[in-house]
């Protein structure tokens, strides 16, 4: 993130519009943390959305995320 949040910010990973991890950010922190339960695979038309928590932190912003995936 350009601006690292206060508090801790949690963004919720979904596919198909269903929880598959979360995208963690510290408090005071611009890098984030990824945490997923178990490897997840993607077939053509899935959809991927990260959701940001319904009570935002004012100061997290200008956030950029980066998936790296393999085809096989």
């Amino acid at each position: 993130s350009g601006t690292a949040p206060t508090a801790q910010a949690d963004l919720d990973i979904q596919k198909n519009g269903s929880s598959i991890g979360t995208v963690t950010f510290a408090a005071s922190a611009n890098t984030a943390g990824f945490t997923f339960a178990s490897e997840i695979a993607f077939a053509a038309g899935d959809r991927l959305s990260v959701i940001a928590p319904g009570s935002q932190d004012a100061s997290l912003a200008d956030i950029s995320i980066t998936f790296k995936g393999t085809r096989t």
